[in-house]
């Protein structure tokens, strides 16, 4: 079997400070992905019950209700 080289990490430090709100985040995105990520953050809106809340986890964008959560963007 073959040996796997080690994938090349990136320090915390050289990523930057992570995103404390949603729309912090998508102020960060360059603008041709800020756009699809908007589309794709309003139709997972349509679609949730409504007591969920957008957050940040694992420093992306997620949508969470009281069971946990739902979908990470």
């Amino acid at each position: 079997m073959k040996k796997m080289k080690p994938t090349k990490r990136i320090s915390t430090a050289k990523r930057g400070p992570a995103p404390f709100t949603v729309v912090g985040y998508f102020a960060a995105v360059p603008q041709p992905a800020r756009t699809a990520l908007n589309k794709m953050r309003a139709t997972i809106r349509s679609v949730v019950p409504r007591e969920t809340t957008e957050v940040i986890s694992y420093r992306i964008p997620a949508f969470r209700s009281s069971k946990g959560v739902l979908v990470r963007i």
